[in-house]
């Protein structure tokens, strides 16, 4: 038995264009496109939420070698460009003061060697070329917020050097040694850093992971003089956490003891003579690793505790940070907002261990 339609033609035609209509409403889930005008399109495909806020470009590497630059608060969600492709692994790269150039230091002959190369943004000129210099164990480079000086961290936890080189100059002009950590001043004129003690001490392997201790010390770049703040001793060494202005520093004291109450403890140093040590109250929040833990989804919070590759923009209203996804086991790129109302993964194919670095000084217009 079948449906009677009094109307021959008309009733068949309605009867074609309501199973017409019924089948296309079952398939267009299946098959991902719209009908418009009679001809089949894609359904535009859903968008990554965009940071309304988060004005500005990151440079970071790529699972395949590529160089990115990505701008993750357009309109129509992140844009990225290529800048180099197919660099080796373990590749270093930084922003010049200005953003209108980047440094690689990329491994040579395994960690034997590295080339270290500056290149134009806009046009990929090349401004510096330092190719095979010899080196111990990985590479990485860092340009302060000023001036045309640039250096390459390379060694092993045993012992470390600082190469600084200028713009243009393929030879190093000076060589530090040190352990632990070094920071740039604001105005690229100094430079603090953990400077190796020997220590003559039964418990001389169990005070730091390099063995022996530590001086707090500053080497000025113009003149080369090196000056010793604080020195380490049998009990604590001392090292740079970062800058707080020109003549202020946030110096980590580490104790020898890894069950001393103060193991760990953070100290504010003026550049005065004698240096003053006072305790830190108040650790700034763009320092603040457990800040920065605060701010990534829960999910994600213990990678967050494994790296130390954070990057502020200048105002410190936004953080970046490659986190490992916990299902897929790759890096994703994330920024958050410092009051916490934004989060967003921008990239989810960056290179394990990669950081995110914020372009000086280019603002996206809204």
């Amino acid at each position: 038995m079948g449906c009677h339609w009094s109307h021959g033609r008309s009733a068949s035609f309605g009867l074609r264009l309501l199973c017409i209509l019924l089948v296309s409403s079952l398939l267009l889930p299946l098959t991902g496109c719209q009908i418009v005008s009679g001809e089949e399109v894609p359904n535009p495909q859903p968008q990554p939420p965009v940071l309304t806020g988060a004005t500005g470009e990151l440079l970071y590497i790529t699972i395949d070698g590529d160089l990115t630059l990505l701008r993750p608060g357009t309109s129509s969600g992140p844009e990225a460009t290529v800048l180099q492709r197919g660099l080796p692994a373990h590749t270093s790269w930084a922003w010049s003061p200005d953003g209108q150039a980047y440094a690689l230091a990329i491994p040579r002959d395994g960690i034997d060697a590295h080339d270290i190369l500056v290149y134009s943004v806009a046009s990929g000129e090349l401004l510096h070329e330092t190719r095979g210099f010899p080196t111990f164990g990985l590479g990485a480079i860092e340009w302060p917020a000023k001036g045309p000086s640039f250096s390459l961290d390379t060694g092993t936890g045993f012992g470390r050097a600082l190469d600084l080189f200028t713009l243009g100059q393929p030879d190093p002009v000076a060589s530090i040694g040190y352990q632990g950590s070094y920071r740039w001043s604001p105005d690229a004129q100094v430079i603090a850093y953990c400077q190796p003690r020997e220590i003559e001490s039964p418990n001389l392997w169990e005070l730091t992971e390099a063995g022996g201790s530590g001086d707090l010390a500053i080497y000025l770049v113009q003149t080369g003089e090196t000056t010793t703040l604080i020195e380490g001793t049998a009990e604590y060494m001392y090292s740079p956490t970062a800058w707080l202005s020109a003549d202020r520093l946030v110096v980590r004291r580490l104790a020898s003891d890894p069950e001393a109450p103060d193991h760990v403890a953070y100290f504010e140093c003026g550049l005065s003579d004698p240096p003053s040590l006072a305790p830190l109250e108040v650790m700034p929040y763009n320092l603040d690793r457990d800040f920065v833990v605060d701010l990534v989804p829960p999910d994600l919070r213990e990678s967050c505790k494994r790296t130390g590759q954070y990057s502020w923009t200048a105002d410190l209203s936004y953080v970046a940070v490659a986190l490992r996804a916990v299902e897929s086991g790759r890096f994703d790129v994330w920024v958050m907002s410092a009051d916490g109302t934004e989060a967003s993964k921008v990239a989810d194919d960056c290179v394990g261990g990669t950081k995110a670095l914020w372009r000086p000084g280019y603002l996206l217009v809204p």
